[in-house]
């Protein structure tokens, strides 16, 4: 384990991967921060990506994620907490409020100086306390204890509630303040408003609070569930091999790296200019510590075109030397930059911050953690195979192409994705660590043998793998197709579709609310006469009537019922199934077909 410590205020500009502790004495920003042990920062902790770590989290200031935030223990910050899901090993504490737009789960408590409000469930394996209030749309909070002070929602709400018709001009009345308004209420007031049930226990209980009328209030133990699992954050070792399917013999860029000959860069040991160029980058502090030229090619610490600018300028007698050395120099730069662009794409195509995978784990959890697995190198290899047919993508479809096979090969095969709730997001940075991983020692193989990197750099010379001046396009593309498979791969888990073979003489697509139509000879049943067949995809009590919270839970992803169906959009069809188990079709639900 190697522990990082930063002594100044740092933005990092590229993804950060810490095998130890990371210690920042200052702010640090970057893009995605994955520590497997202690992060301690002393001012402001952001990344536009996903911040983990395998041990606690403790901030001076702010901390915030795009995407996930994730600890093996406590998480605290003297100011706000804010991130797309939260995930805490032990307890979760902040200074200001604590927003997540996913869910927000603690083994331990949960304890905000201001609010604490989630897009998804709120989950804490002890207490939660808040100076603000306690909210989340799907009502899901989960705890032993809510202690709250303030209420969540506006005057409107609380003015609107029937049982508050009296006091409603006041409550209106912005000039009041919360704590006047909380006074205006006698003690028989008081006693007549808590005994009323208006809501959900948490807004009830909440508004006993705040008339004083209790401190704190143990949720209903109908309400309560499981407490959350402690998040993992280690990578787990990929599952063993089913096949190998990435094979491509025609791939320059894998005849390159799987050639076993061995072609070592010229020896220049006992050559005086050789050593008169060592003892001036030396000098410049260009090279320290001995280190030869060469061990500098794959050591990406090391910048390069300092040292190409500097032997350039040199006076050697060894003119043949100083030539071979600046063509080396500036091959390893350019395989170099190739690694960079590769680093760049894969970060966009899989972690890209408007990718919307990350949040499907809030989607796909179930109370009986019912869970679907995927083999991703099908989705990997569907990504591959759409930017073989995009224009200007053939160098990215040619270097991917060779990362994937070559980390197929060389670690058994990618791990599965578990759609199980808590394992979801950490597959995924798993499978990304992966492919970083691998594109490094494609790089590494190259920078240390003279033969492949100068057959690697004639390739970069000629065209062959020059990397596009826009990647945007080809970018894009890949992290469409990659949401869509892994999106398409968890779906059954959620969603049942469930059909009726009532006759239909036409597409009259005016079913109830929850109906979807499936096309004749595509999946799923159609009756005799090869009719549409109306269908219906729910989630939760398969006997719901519609499947409007279906719909609002697929527009948070972007997607509609008809891009899942009817392949009118992007994602096309996708395989369905009740319960990973039943067959299409096993139940019928007339009650909501228009006959025609």
């Amino acid at each position: 384990m190697a522990d990082l410590v930063l002594t100044r205020s740092t933005a990092w500009g590229r993804d950060m991967q810490v095998d130890g502790d990371l210690t920042v004495d200052g702010n640090l920003t970057g893009r995605g921060i994955v520590v497997t042990g202690d992060v301690t920062v002393t001012g402001d902790l952001h990344a536009r990506g996903s911040v983990q770590a395998g041990g606690r989290i403790k901030v001076g200031k702010s901390l915030g994620a795009g995407l996930l935030l994730r600890a093996g223990g406590d998480v605290s910050a003297q100011r706000g907490i804010q991130a797309g899901r939260i995930e805490s090993g032990g307890g979760l504490r902040a200074g200001a409020d604590i927003a997540a737009t996913g869910a927000i789960l603690a083994c331990g408590g949960i304890a905000a100086g201001g609010s604490v409000e989630a897009g998804a469930a709120i989950m804490a394996g002890e207490g939660i306390r808040a100076t603000g209030s306690v909210f989340t749309p799907s009502f899901a909070i989960d705890c032993q204890r809510l202690a709250t002070r303030q209420l969540p929602f506006g005057r409107e709400y609380w003015a609107a509630l029937p049982m508050l018709a009296p006091w409603r001009e006041r409550i209106l009345d912005t000039a009041l303040c919360w704590d006047e308004l909380r006074a205006m209420f006698s003690p028989a007031d008081i006693e007549t408003l808590c005994a009323t049930r208006f809501g959900h226990w948490s807004l009830e209980a909440q508004f006993r609070m705040f008339l004083g009328a209790e401190s704190a209030v143990v949720p209903p133990e109908a309400s309560r569930r499981a407490p959350p699992a402690p998040p993992r954050v280690a990578i787990a070792p990929p599952a063993p091999p089913k096949r190998r399917r990435f094979a491509d013999p025609t791939n320059v860029l894998l005849q390159i790296v799987n050639n076993p000959a061995v072609t070592p860069f010229p020896d220049y040991t006992g050559n005086a200019s050789y050593a008169e160029v060592m003892q001036a980058l030396a000098a410049d502090r260009l090279l320290l510590g001995g280190m030869d030229l060469r061990a500098a090619y794959p050591d990406l610490a090391i910048e390069l075109d300092p040292i190409y600018t500097a032997v350039s300028l040199m006076k050697v007698r060894d003119a043949a030397l100083k030539q071979q050395l600046l063509v080396e120099i500036a091959a390893a730069g350019n395989v170099r930059s190739l690694k960079s662009s590769m680093d760049s794409f894969v970060t966009n195509a899989i972690l890209a911050d408007d990718l919307k995978i990350q949040f499907v784990g809030d989607m796909v959890r179930m109370a009986d953690n019912n869970a679907v697995t995927v083999d991703v190198g099908g989705i990997l290899s569907s990504v591959v195979d759409g930017l073989s047919a995009l224009d200007g993508a053939g160098t990215i479809f040619t270097v991917l192409g060779a990362v994937i096979e070559l980390a197929d090969a060389a670690s058994g095969g990618f791990p599965t994705l578990d759609a199980a709730y808590n394992e979801l997001v950490g597959k995924l940075s798993a499978e990304f660590a992966a492919l970083q991983a691998q594109n490094g020692a494609i790089a590494q193989a190259l920078l240390t043998d003279w033969g492949k990197l100068s057959a690697a750099d004639a390739l970069i010379a000629d065209g062959t793998l020059a990397w596009p001046v826009d990647d945007s396009a080809a970018a894009t593309a890949a992290a469409n197709l990659y949401e869509i498979g892994v999106f398409q791969a968890l779906l059954p888990v959620h969603w049942q579709p469930i059909f009726s073979y009532y006759d239909f003489a036409r597409d009259t697509r005016d079913g109830c609310n929850g109906t979807v139509w499936m096309q004749p000879g595509g999946w799923g049943a159609v009756d005799a006469q090869q009719q549409w067949v109306p269908y219906w995809m729910t989630f939760g009590q398969l006997w719901t009537a519609d499947l409007s919270d279906a719909e609002q839970e697929l527009a948070k992803i972007g997607v509609s019922i008809q891009d899942l169906t009817m392949g009118t959009g992007l994602w096309g069809p996708a395989p369905f199934a009740y319960a990973m188990a039943h067959p299409v079709g096993v139940d019928e639900r007339p009650s909501c077909v228009k006959k025609k």
